[in-house]
Protein backbone atom coordinates (compact mmCIF):
# COMPACT_ATOMS: atom_id res chain seq x y z
CA UNK A 1 0.00 0.00 0.00
CA UNK A 2 1.80 3.23 -0.77
CA UNK A 3 1.34 6.63 1.53
CA UNK A 4 -1.17 7.88 -0.92
CA UNK A 5 -3.78 5.03 -0.38
CA UNK A 6 -3.03 5.26 3.31
CA UNK A 7 -3.61 9.08 3.43
CA UNK A 8 -6.95 8.14 1.90
CA UNK A 9 -7.64 5.98 4.12
CA UNK A 10 -6.50 7.82 7.50
CA UNK A 11 -8.90 10.49 5.66
CA UNK A 12 -11.91 8.55 5.51
CA UNK A 13 -11.64 6.84 9.30
CA UNK A 14 -11.72 10.40 10.59
CA UNK A 15 -14.48 11.51 8.29
CA UNK A 16 -16.82 8.50 9.69
CA UNK A 17 -15.41 9.52 13.22
CA UNK A 18 -16.80 13.03 12.76
CA UNK A 19 -20.30 12.08 11.12
CA UNK A 20 -20.60 9.41 13.91
CA UNK A 21 -20.30 11.92 16.47
CA UNK A 22 -22.62 13.91 14.93
CA UNK A 23 -25.49 11.66 14.77
CA UNK A 24 -25.19 9.40 17.78
CA UNK A 25 -27.36 9.71 20.47
CA UNK A 26 -25.99 11.61 23.22
CA UNK A 27 -24.07 9.27 25.70
CA UNK A 28 -24.38 8.98 29.04
CA UNK A 29 -21.91 10.98 31.30
CA UNK A 30 -18.80 8.88 31.66
CA UNK A 31 -19.54 7.00 28.37
CA UNK A 32 -18.59 7.82 24.73
CA UNK A 33 -15.51 8.22 22.72
CA UNK A 34 -13.06 10.57 24.34
CA UNK A 35 -9.52 10.56 23.05
CA UNK A 36 -8.19 12.91 26.46
CA UNK A 37 -10.16 10.09 28.44
CA UNK A 38 -8.41 7.38 26.29
CA UNK A 39 -4.92 9.07 26.93
CA UNK A 40 -6.17 9.81 30.70
CA UNK A 41 -6.97 5.84 31.28
CA UNK A 42 -4.00 4.54 29.55
CA UNK A 43 -1.55 6.31 31.19
CA UNK A 44 -3.50 5.77 34.52
CA UNK A 45 -3.25 2.11 34.18
CA UNK A 46 0.65 2.60 32.99
CA UNK A 47 0.63 3.96 36.67
CA UNK A 48 -1.06 1.95 38.71
CA UNK A 49 1.28 -1.20 37.72
CA UNK A 50 3.60 -2.36 40.20
CA UNK A 51 7.01 -1.72 40.38
CA UNK A 52 9.90 -4.40 41.74
CA UNK A 53 13.37 -4.18 42.23
CA UNK A 54 16.65 -5.56 42.78
CA UNK A 55 20.25 -5.72 42.59
CA UNK A 56 22.50 -7.29 40.67
CA UNK A 57 26.23 -8.04 41.54
CA UNK A 58 29.40 -9.66 39.67
CA UNK A 59 32.79 -9.49 38.00
CA UNK A 60 34.15 -9.02 34.34
CA UNK A 61 37.53 -10.13 33.54
CA UNK A 62 39.41 -6.96 31.84
CA UNK A 63 42.49 -8.35 29.16
CA UNK A 64 45.64 -6.39 29.90
CA UNK A 65 45.31 -4.71 26.63
CA UNK A 66 41.88 -2.93 27.05
CA UNK A 67 42.81 0.65 27.60
CA UNK A 68 39.44 2.06 27.44
CA UNK A 69 35.35 0.96 28.66
CA UNK A 70 32.34 2.55 26.75
CA UNK A 71 29.72 3.04 28.86
CA UNK A 72 25.95 3.83 27.25
CA UNK A 73 24.11 6.05 29.64
CA UNK A 74 21.54 4.37 32.23
CA UNK A 75 18.45 6.53 33.16
CA UNK A 76 19.67 6.17 37.26
CA UNK A 77 22.69 6.98 36.06
CA UNK A 78 26.04 5.37 36.17
CA UNK A 79 29.23 5.83 38.86
CA UNK A 80 32.39 4.64 37.82
CA UNK A 81 35.36 4.25 40.68
CA UNK A 82 39.05 3.74 39.55
CA UNK A 83 40.93 1.37 42.05
CA UNK A 84 44.09 -1.09 42.50
CA UNK A 85 42.41 -3.67 40.68
CA UNK A 86 42.73 -6.26 37.66
CA UNK A 87 39.08 -6.82 37.18
CA UNK A 88 35.73 -5.01 37.01
CA UNK A 89 33.35 -5.27 40.08
CA UNK A 90 29.53 -4.53 39.43
CA UNK A 91 26.04 -3.55 40.92
CA UNK A 92 23.54 -3.08 38.67
CA UNK A 93 19.98 -1.30 40.40
CA UNK A 94 17.01 -2.07 38.31
CA UNK A 95 13.40 -1.51 38.78
CA UNK A 96 10.51 -2.76 36.23
CA UNK A 97 6.99 -2.28 35.98
CA UNK A 98 4.72 -5.49 35.51
CA UNK A 99 0.99 -6.38 35.66
CA UNK A 100 1.55 -7.85 38.99
CA UNK A 101 4.38 -7.40 41.66
CA UNK A 102 6.31 -11.35 40.74
CA UNK A 103 6.13 -10.63 37.07
CA UNK A 104 7.49 -6.97 37.38
CA UNK A 105 10.29 -8.52 39.57
CA UNK A 106 10.71 -11.18 36.96
CA UNK A 107 11.32 -8.10 34.43
CA UNK A 108 13.85 -6.94 36.64
CA UNK A 109 15.97 -9.84 37.08
CA UNK A 110 15.85 -10.37 33.19
CA UNK A 111 17.70 -6.91 32.98
CA UNK A 112 21.69 -7.66 32.39
CA UNK A 113 24.77 -6.15 31.66
CA UNK A 114 25.84 -6.82 28.18
CA UNK A 115 29.81 -6.56 27.35
CA UNK A 116 31.26 -6.48 24.47
CA UNK A 117 34.81 -7.12 22.84
CA UNK A 118 36.19 -4.26 20.68
CA UNK A 119 39.74 -4.83 21.16
CA UNK A 120 41.37 -2.01 23.30
CA UNK A 121 37.83 -1.17 24.29
CA UNK A 122 35.63 -2.97 26.47
CA UNK A 123 31.71 -2.12 25.91
CA UNK A 124 29.78 -2.42 29.46
CA UNK A 125 25.84 -1.73 28.60
CA UNK A 126 22.69 -2.59 30.26
CA UNK A 127 20.32 -5.56 28.11
CA UNK A 128 16.95 -4.87 28.99
CA UNK A 129 13.89 -7.59 28.33
CA UNK A 130 11.25 -6.13 26.07
CA UNK A 131 7.99 -6.44 28.23
CA UNK A 132 7.01 -3.72 30.22
CA UNK A 133 9.54 -0.77 31.37
CA UNK A 134 12.67 -0.37 33.02
CA UNK A 135 14.76 1.77 34.90
CA UNK A 136 18.38 1.25 35.78
CA UNK A 137 21.61 2.64 37.60
CA UNK A 138 24.89 1.13 37.45
CA UNK A 139 27.93 1.25 39.89
CA UNK A 140 31.30 0.17 38.21
CA UNK A 141 35.02 -0.66 40.43
CA UNK A 142 37.40 -0.59 37.36
CA UNK A 143 40.91 -0.59 37.31
CA UNK A 144 42.65 2.86 38.24
CA UNK A 145 44.80 2.23 34.56
CA UNK A 146 41.73 2.88 32.38
CA UNK A 147 39.77 5.50 30.84
CA UNK A 148 36.58 5.90 29.83
CA UNK A 149 34.12 6.91 27.54
CA UNK A 150 30.43 8.04 28.72
CA UNK A 151 27.68 7.26 25.58
CA UNK A 152 24.62 9.57 25.54
CA UNK A 153 22.16 9.30 28.69
CA UNK A 154 20.47 12.24 30.76
CA UNK A 155 20.71 10.14 34.07
CA UNK A 156 24.08 11.69 34.96
CA UNK A 157 27.77 10.77 35.51
CA UNK A 158 29.96 10.06 38.37
CA UNK A 159 33.45 9.25 37.67
CA UNK A 160 37.00 9.50 39.78
CA UNK A 161 40.43 7.98 39.92
CA UNK A 162 40.42 6.95 36.13
CA UNK A 163 43.55 7.58 33.39
CA UNK A 164 40.81 9.99 31.18
CA UNK A 165 37.29 10.62 30.74
CA UNK A 166 35.09 11.13 27.36
CA UNK A 167 32.00 12.44 26.98
CA UNK A 168 29.73 11.73 24.27
CA UNK A 169 26.52 13.96 24.56
CA UNK A 170 25.91 13.27 27.76
CA UNK A 171 23.68 15.15 30.22
CA UNK A 172 22.28 15.49 33.83
CA UNK A 173 24.28 15.91 37.20
CA UNK A 174 27.75 14.70 36.37
CA UNK A 175 30.83 14.77 38.77
CA UNK A 176 34.13 13.90 37.75
CA UNK A 177 37.31 13.82 40.03
CA UNK A 178 41.06 13.26 40.30
CA UNK A 179 41.51 12.33 36.74
CA UNK A 180 44.94 11.67 35.92
CA UNK A 181 44.67 12.72 31.82
CA UNK A 182 41.92 14.64 29.67
CA UNK A 183 38.49 15.10 30.04
CA UNK A 184 37.26 16.00 26.71
CA UNK A 185 33.76 15.55 24.45
CA UNK A 186 30.21 17.05 24.99
CA UNK A 187 28.27 17.15 27.63
CA UNK A 188 24.74 19.13 26.85
CA UNK A 189 22.19 20.38 29.33
CA UNK A 190 24.26 19.03 32.41
CA UNK A 191 24.86 20.30 35.55
CA UNK A 192 29.08 19.50 35.74
CA UNK A 193 31.77 19.99 38.35
CA UNK A 194 35.52 18.55 37.20
CA UNK A 195 38.17 18.81 39.84
CA UNK A 196 41.33 17.61 39.95
CA UNK A 197 42.11 16.76 36.62
CA UNK A 198 45.25 16.57 33.98
CA UNK A 199 43.54 18.58 31.79
CA UNK A 200 40.19 19.77 29.61
CA UNK A 201 38.88 20.07 26.23
CA UNK A 202 35.17 20.44 25.93
CA UNK A 203 32.05 21.59 24.47
CA UNK A 204 29.31 22.87 26.52
CA UNK A 205 25.40 23.31 25.32
CA UNK A 206 22.80 24.74 27.32
CA UNK A 207 25.26 23.39 30.83
CA UNK A 208 26.14 24.81 33.81
CA UNK A 209 29.53 23.62 34.28
CA UNK A 210 32.54 23.94 36.85
CA UNK A 211 36.18 23.45 37.03
CA UNK A 212 38.67 23.63 39.43
CA UNK A 213 42.53 22.93 39.78
CA UNK A 214 42.82 22.06 36.62
CA UNK A 215 46.67 21.30 35.94
CA UNK A 216 47.77 21.67 32.26
CA UNK A 217 45.10 23.96 30.57
CA UNK A 218 41.51 24.21 29.56
CA UNK A 219 40.22 24.58 25.95
CA UNK A 220 36.13 25.20 26.38
CA UNK A 221 33.33 26.15 24.09
CA UNK A 222 29.64 27.37 25.13
CA UNK A 223 26.79 27.18 23.14
CA UNK A 224 23.12 27.76 23.75
CA UNK A 225 24.36 29.73 27.03
CA UNK A 226 24.83 28.76 30.27
CA UNK A 227 27.39 29.34 32.77
CA UNK A 228 31.00 28.51 33.28
CA UNK A 229 33.06 28.81 35.77
CA UNK A 230 36.94 27.93 36.34
CA UNK A 231 38.73 28.68 39.58
CA UNK A 232 42.25 28.24 41.27
CA UNK A 233 43.81 25.77 37.96
CA UNK A 234 46.85 26.32 35.61
CA UNK A 235 47.79 26.15 31.97
CA UNK A 236 46.55 28.22 28.94
CA UNK A 237 42.93 28.72 29.22
CA UNK A 238 40.83 29.43 26.09
CA UNK A 239 37.39 29.91 25.82
CA UNK A 240 35.12 30.53 23.37
CA UNK A 241 31.28 31.07 24.60
CA UNK A 242 28.20 32.32 23.42
CA UNK A 243 25.98 34.00 25.80
CA UNK A 244 27.50 32.46 28.71
CA UNK A 245 28.23 33.88 32.43
CA UNK A 246 31.82 33.45 32.42
CA UNK A 247 33.78 33.75 35.76
CA UNK A 248 37.72 33.16 36.00
CA UNK A 249 39.01 33.35 39.57
CA UNK A 250 42.82 33.27 40.18
CA UNK A 251 44.00 31.13 37.08
CA UNK A 252 47.66 30.72 36.44
CA UNK A 253 48.49 30.44 32.97
CA UNK A 254 47.24 32.69 30.04
CA UNK A 255 43.57 33.38 29.28
CA UNK A 256 42.33 33.76 26.00
CA UNK A 257 38.19 34.37 26.15
CA UNK A 258 36.43 35.27 22.96
CA UNK A 259 32.83 35.40 21.39
CA UNK A 260 29.65 37.33 22.14
CA UNK A 261 26.53 37.78 24.83
CA UNK A 262 26.75 36.54 28.28
CA UNK A 263 29.03 38.15 30.86
CA UNK A 264 33.12 37.74 31.07
CA UNK A 265 34.22 38.45 34.62
CA UNK A 266 38.11 37.53 35.26
CA UNK A 267 39.19 37.83 39.19
CA UNK A 268 43.30 37.58 40.22
CA UNK A 269 44.57 36.87 37.11
CA UNK A 270 48.49 35.14 37.94
CA UNK A 271 49.60 35.93 33.69
CA UNK A 272 48.59 37.53 30.77
CA UNK A 273 44.94 38.13 29.99
CA UNK A 274 43.21 38.75 25.94
CA UNK A 275 39.37 39.24 26.32
CA UNK A 276 37.87 40.11 22.80
CA UNK A 277 33.51 39.82 22.99
CA UNK A 278 30.53 41.19 21.71
CA UNK A 279 27.53 42.71 23.63
CA UNK A 280 28.87 41.27 26.23
CA UNK A 281 30.24 43.38 30.03
CA UNK A 282 33.66 42.87 30.91
CA UNK A 283 34.76 42.99 34.57
CA UNK A 284 38.35 41.96 35.27
CA UNK A 285 39.88 42.26 38.97
CA UNK A 286 43.41 42.67 38.68
CA UNK A 287 45.88 41.75 42.33
CA UNK A 288 48.99 41.76 40.25
CA UNK A 289 50.07 43.74 37.88
CA UNK A 290 49.72 41.65 34.61
CA UNK A 291 49.65 42.29 30.39
CA UNK A 292 46.05 42.94 29.25
CA UNK A 293 44.10 43.41 25.99
CA UNK A 294 40.45 43.55 26.40
CA UNK A 295 38.34 44.23 23.72
CA UNK A 296 34.22 44.96 23.95
CA UNK A 297 31.61 46.52 21.94
CA UNK A 298 27.90 47.38 23.10
CA UNK A 299 29.03 46.73 26.84
CA UNK A 300 30.60 48.28 29.79
CA UNK A 301 33.73 47.38 30.05
CA UNK A 302 35.54 47.61 33.91
CA UNK A 303 39.16 47.07 35.16
CA UNK A 304 39.21 47.75 39.12
CA UNK A 305 42.55 47.30 40.84
CA UNK A 306 43.56 45.30 44.25
CA UNK A 307 45.96 47.59 45.71
CA UNK A 308 48.64 49.80 43.75
CA UNK A 309 47.55 49.17 39.99
CA UNK A 310 51.48 49.20 38.48
CA UNK A 311 50.92 49.12 34.88
CA UNK A 312 50.63 51.05 32.04
CA UNK A 313 46.57 51.71 31.06
CA UNK A 314 46.00 52.61 27.30
CA UNK A 315 42.06 52.88 26.99
CA UNK A 316 40.05 54.26 24.24
CA UNK A 317 36.53 54.27 24.05
CA UNK A 318 33.24 55.91 21.98
CA UNK A 319 31.64 56.06 24.95
CA UNK A 320 32.83 57.29 28.71
CA UNK A 321 36.25 56.70 30.20
CA UNK A 322 35.52 56.71 33.81
CA UNK A 323 38.89 56.96 36.21
CA UNK A 324 37.81 59.19 38.59
CA UNK A 325 38.92 56.49 41.63
CA UNK A 326 42.60 57.99 40.38
CA UNK A 327 41.57 61.47 39.82
CA UNK A 328 42.53 60.79 35.83
CA UNK A 329 40.04 62.96 33.46
CA UNK A 330 40.17 61.43 29.43
CA UNK A 331 40.89 63.48 26.27
CA UNK A 332 37.58 64.13 24.76
CA UNK A 333 36.00 64.22 27.51
CA UNK A 334 32.87 67.46 27.63
CA UNK A 335 32.27 69.77 30.26
CA UNK A 336 30.06 67.84 33.07
CA UNK A 337 27.32 70.66 32.23
CA UNK A 338 27.33 69.31 28.67
CA UNK A 339 27.26 65.83 29.29
CA UNK A 340 24.59 64.76 26.05
CA UNK A 341 27.99 65.23 23.80
CA UNK A 342 30.15 62.91 25.74
CA UNK A 343 28.71 60.01 24.69
CA UNK A 344 29.24 60.88 21.40
CA UNK A 345 32.82 61.49 21.09
CA UNK A 346 35.68 59.32 21.26
CA UNK A 347 37.36 59.28 24.65
CA UNK A 348 41.54 58.30 25.07
CA UNK A 349 43.63 57.83 28.40
CA UNK A 350 47.34 57.03 28.82
CA UNK A 351 48.53 56.79 32.10
CA UNK A 352 51.50 55.36 33.23
CA UNK A 353 51.13 53.97 37.28
CA UNK A 354 54.17 51.54 36.98
CA UNK A 355 57.66 52.37 35.37
CA UNK A 356 58.75 51.78 31.79
CA UNK A 357 58.42 47.92 32.11
CA UNK A 358 55.30 47.97 34.05
CA UNK A 359 52.79 45.23 32.01
CA UNK A 360 50.28 47.20 29.86
CA UNK A 361 46.29 47.08 30.01
CA UNK A 362 45.10 48.45 26.83
CA UNK A 363 41.52 48.64 26.59
CA UNK A 364 38.98 49.20 23.93
CA UNK A 365 35.42 49.81 23.69
CA UNK A 366 33.03 50.50 20.68
CA UNK A 367 29.56 51.83 21.35
CA UNK A 368 30.30 51.60 25.45
CA UNK A 369 32.00 52.66 28.24
CA UNK A 370 35.01 52.10 30.25
CA UNK A 371 35.35 52.10 33.82
CA UNK A 372 39.03 51.85 35.47
CA UNK A 373 38.97 51.96 39.45
CA UNK A 374 39.99 51.06 42.74
CA UNK A 375 38.32 47.84 44.26
CA UNK A 376 36.05 48.87 47.16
Amino acid sequence: MGKRELLIIVIFVAVGAVAYQLTAPPAKEGQGFSLSRVLRNARNNMNDQPIASTTTTGTIAVAASVTELRIPGTPRGVQVIGEDRRDIAYELRVESSGPDEATALDYAKRTRIRQQDMGPALSIEVDYPDEAKQWSGLTLHVPSRLSARFISGSGGVKAEHLAAVEFDRVGGLTRIEDIEGAVTGMVSGSELTVARAGSVSLTLSASRARFSQIARGLTLTTQRGGRCEVTASQGPLTIEQTNTDVLIEAHLGTVKATGSGGRVTIENPKQAVNVEVRNAPISLTMHVPVQVLALGSGERVRVWFEGAPGVTIDALASGRIDAGDFGLTPEGATDSRDGKDAKEKEQRLIHAFGGPNAPRVTLRNSRGDIVIGKRK
